[in-house]
């Protein structure tokens, strides 16, 4: 009978133990849950109601508004705010848990991580908005803002105190090698973009190397296509194509 009695007080213990390391784990996973959304301001989940695509757009992902990826553009008196329209994974059921098509990274300075599928474009003065393009098949990778003066990279950490005059858009919108998704490994376009007008493309490469700013009004990309790569200027104010020079290979 005694052993009998500690054979069931060991049970109980074991899974009085057992009960509590599944509460800490839960308790563990809720107080991660609550970290991240208080850090990173719910970037992993949509956020609102607003739904500016057709319903059977939403049958297997979710599209909203991200205002934490938005910019502000300006030239002369006419001001504009663009707006991301991001896509994620999993119907608005599931409130998407994973994003398909944002990309993460480390945005050097006047580069504005965006990983959306289309721009809402906002009139400062009048409040009425547009989209910037058609469709929602995209993915804006990221915006390099264009200013009509040179500025220290601390200006970018306050982009609304100074607003760009342009902006250049990296965008997939082809799936070049087959796989069904736009991803970062597609071929890629680059546009400009300057408040009231339409964005315009002016190059295509399979890799973009660096994009600079080359003085006041000049702007330098380096970019590859197969096996070649190049270095073409242009001119920052009416974007076109100053120069274009193959880059060459290093000497024996």
């Amino acid at each position: 009978m005694p052993d009998e009695n500690r054979f069931f007080r060991f049970v109980w213990r074991f899974n009085a133990l057992a009960l509590a390391v599944v509460v800490l784990f839960a308790l563990g996973i809720a107080g991660y849950d609550a970290w991240r959304r208080y850090h990173y301001h719910d970037a992993d989940n949509p956020v609102g109601g607003f739904t500016p695509v057709p319903k059977i757009a939403e049958k297997d992902a979710t599209y909203r508004l991200d205002t934490y990826s938005g910019f502000s553009l300006m030239v002369g008196e006419k001001k504009e705010r663009l707006l991301s329209l991001k896509r994620w994974e999993g119907p608005p059921e599931s409130y998407g848990l994973a994003m398909s098509m944002t990309v993460q990274m480390d945005s050097p300075a006047g580069m504005v991580g965006l990983g959306a599928v289309n721009l809402l474009v906002i009139d400062g003065a009048t409040g009425k908005s547009h989209w910037m393009f058609s469709g929602y098949k995209r993915l804006i990778l990221s915006a390099v803002l264009l200013y009509e003066d040179e500025q220290p990279a601390l200006a970018f950490q306050n982009r609304d105190a100074t607003p760009a005059a342009g902006a250049i858009l990296r965008i997939i919108d082809k799936d070049t090698n087959g796989d069904g998704k736009l991803t970062p490994d597609d071929r890629l376009s680059l546009y400009v973009y300057l408040p009231g007008s339409q964005p315009v493309e002016f190059l295509s490469a399979d890799t973009i190397v660096s994009m600079d700013h080359i003085g006041k009004d000049k702007f330098l990309i380096v970019y590859e296509n197969g096996k070649s790569a190049f270095a073409a200027t242009y001119d920052s104010t009416i974007f076109k194509l100053i120069s274009r020079e193959q880059l060459p290979n290093v000497p024996k």
